[in-house]
């Protein structure tokens, strides 16, 4: 097939998105960046502090190496009462999600009113 013949049974090439959206999505992109640079801008944020955040992060890492064990055992205690906390704060919320559930799913419903209730909880 030469160059001519596919050219005449292809005339056109595909393109995903037209040069107005091209140019609609890149006014998007440059405003989104502009956005993000204005935001951080206006935190005012020390950036000088950066500049020496390795030597600070060496620091804190040689601090922790090698550890104090006599302070784990400080720590096993808030630990453990952490671990209950988070165990029963899941228990409850199972036992609060799953009338929901059975309240939001149409095929245990009993009418639309409910079912409103559970989709709206």
């Amino acid at each position: 097939m030469s160059q001519i013949d596919f050219q005449q049974k292809y005339p056109q090439i595909w393109k995903r998105f037209s040069p107005a959206e091209t140019l609609i999505r890149y006014i998007w992109y440059a405003g989104i960046v502009f956005i993000a640079v204005w935001s951080v801008s206006n935190l005012d944020i020390p950036w000088f502090y950066f500049l020496d955040a390795h030597v600070q992060a060496a620091d804190l890492f040689t601090r922790m190496i090698p550890p104090y064990w006599p302070f784990f055992y400080e720590i096993i205690p808030p630990l453990i009462e952490t671990l209950h906390i988070a165990t029963l704060g899941t228990v409850f919320t199972i036992f609060l999600a799953f009338p929901v559930a059975i309240l939001a799913a149409r095929n245990t419903t009993f009418n639309k009113t409910t079912w409103f209730f559970g989709r709206f909880i």
